[in-house]
């Protein structure tokens, strides 16, 4: 599966989507998470849908444990694909996330926010 959009500007931080088979496999695996030195960020999105920080690692890793099927999930495969389809629409968004970047330096969540109606 191809997993970035070529030319798309990005934060050092590399999310990862871990998709598990029912949801209680999702929370069974919180304590799996944490014990391996991730900062659980609590419920996002949806329900079911689980983030994670390793802030020690350089990129710094967030990982989203959410149940295969999934809503976001979905939408995310299908935004990434479509950037990758048309790449003057992802050169937009480029220029959007850059320009967010500075504005939303030390709040990820207003970031996010911000970009979410392109």
């Amino acid at each position: 599966m191809r997993a970035r959009v070529p030319g798309l500007s990005a934060k050092p931080l590399i999310d990862i989507d871990v998709t598990m088979p029912r949801p209680e496999r999702v929370l069974a695996a919180i304590n799996t998470m944490e014990g391996a030195g991730y900062e659980n960020r609590g419920n996002r999105y949806e329900r079911d849908v689980y983030a994670f920080m390793m802030r020690s690692t350089k990129p710094i890793r967030r990982i989203y444990l959410l149940p295969q099927g999934n809503e976001t999930h979905q939408k995310r495969i299908i935004f990434r694909d479509y950037l990758i389809a048309h790449p003057l629409i992802a050169a937009e968004y480029s220029e959007l996330k850059q320009k967010l970047s500075g504005k939303y330096a030390y709040d990820g969540d207003g970031y996010t926010r911000a970009k979410a109606d392109f």
